[in-house]
């Protein structure tokens, strides 16, 4: 699919270089954000320090909105505004927690993904694009695999792939991914990168990631790097002119030395709740110090060939969005077949989560048998006998009632999280 450029440009106040989300009624992370464009076939990595904002932008550019955060500011596809309902239709977000149910296998986890999503396609289709997806990210050799927990069931990058698998099933023009190489040891970190940059590069698709302390190889592999500081952007550009920046303000990189540590360190600031009174002056002057970076970005030439290409846009856009949102919500009957095919496989698969049931059931039938064998059953009731009767019958429904309402709870915990996420 031929995708076209992905920018965001904002508007505040008619200024185009301000993104200013409001948290809680105080200032949030992002002070001033200018625009991001990112290229068909290009990989985009934001770097940045933790709580930085970074988790909170990828949501925002994927079309997700976290609750009490207000945003001023636009995304565009080419020069088309986007809503975030718009923004849902073409983007693929993976967010940083695996969304994974444990008592499905790999395939059927797409295959219920597929069918939800792909509404326009027939079952043989669904099977056929499953099929392919197994292959393009290497998980055919456990498509027969339970998913599991973590630390059982399929290995940390394989769930991550999973995951990657599942946002790629109606082929989204953008992939929006948040922290894929978190909690990876460098050699899955680097086969999920690399996995990445190949679907960028064959798949012509726009790709943004969130990364934290990726290795020398890694920084360099990707094409373009956004180093955000203090809610702003202190660097965006290619990774190999990153160096160049940041030596003509007097910050080269030491040579053996890994670059986005370097950066990172450069740029890093203590918080109010982190600095002791001795340390005031030296926070300020960190601060300071960041500033400059981040001002001295806004007149380097990256900044500038952003502005400029974002001008120039693109003839082929609409067809591309046309083509995007085609893809159509499924039908109620379509949904509930698919839920229902998936409680029945946990049913199956996890037998004590009926088996408990039963034998809660059991229980309290003996209880209630032993505790009312004496119980009267004939026309001749007085009042006492009523009220006995009427015990009988009210511990009969509270104890079903919590029976219920416990297993309820328990399904609740595990897939509410991947339902809000498949609406």
């Amino acid at each position: 699919m031929n995708a076209d450029n992905f920018q965001q440009q904002t508007s505040n106040q008619g200024s185009p270089e301000e993104v200013s989300p409001v948290l809680g009624g105080d200032p949030g992370v992002f002070s001033e954000l200018p625009s991001i464009l990112v290229r068909p076939g290009q990989v985009l990595a934001i770097l940045g320090e933790s709580g930085g904002g970074k988790s909170t932008l990828l949501s925002f550019l994927a079309g997700f909105h976290l609750q009490g955060v207000l945003v001023d500011g636009i995304v565009q596809f080419g020069n088309t505004d986007m809503t975030s309902n718009d923004r849902k239709s073409i983007c693929g977000y993976v967010p940083q927690r695996d969304l994974l149910l444990p008592y499905l296998t790999v395939k059927e986890h797409l295959h219920a993904q597929a069918t939800l999503r792909l509404a326009s396609h027939t079952q043989k289709q669904v099977l056929d694009i499953v099929s392919e997806t197994l292959t393009v990210f290497n998980l055919k050799k456990v498509e027969d695999s339970l998913i599991g927990h973590p630390g059982q069931g399929i290995s940390g990058g394989e769930r991550k792939r999973l995951s990657l698998a599942a946002e790629c099933l109606a082929k989204p023009s953008v992939l929006v991914c948040d922290e894929p190489t978190s909690g990876s040891d460098a050699f899955t970190a680097t086969l999920l990168i690399e996995l990445l940059l190949t679907l960028a590069k064959k798949k012509r698709k726009t790709i943004i990631v969130s990364i934290h302390q990726p290795s020398s190889a890694l920084f360099f592999s990707f094409s373009r790097v956004m180093i955000m500081a203090r809610g702003r952007v202190a660097y965006l550009g290619r990774p190999r002119e990153c160096n160049r920046f940041f030596e003509t303000l007097g910050y080269p990189c030491p040579n053996h030395f890994n670059p986005s540590d370097y950066y990172m360190s450069i740029l890093s600031t203590k918080t109010h709740q982190q600095a002791s009174s001795t340390d005031s002056a030296s926070q300020q002057n960190d601060v300071e110090k960041v500033e400059a970076i981040c001002n001295a970005f806004q007149v380097h030439i990256s900044a500038l060939e952003v502005q400029h290409q974002q001008q120039k846009g693109n003839s082929e856009l609409h067809d591309v969005i046309l083509t995007t949102f085609g893809h159509k919500q499924a039908s109620i009957q379509r949904q509930m077949a698919t839920l229902i095919t998936r409680y029945w496989r946990r049913l199956y698969r996890i037998p004590s989560a009926w088996l408990i049931g039963m034998g809660q059931g059991v229980f309290f039938a003996i209880i209630l048998s032993l505790t009312f064998r004496k119980q009267k059953m004939t026309e001749d009731f007085n009042k006492i006998d009523v009220f006995d009767v009427n015990g009988i019958l009210f511990a009969f429904v509270l104890a079903n009632g919590f029976q219920i309402a416990s297993k309820t709870c328990t399904v609740f915990i595990d897939e509410f999280p991947l339902f809000l996420f498949e609406q």
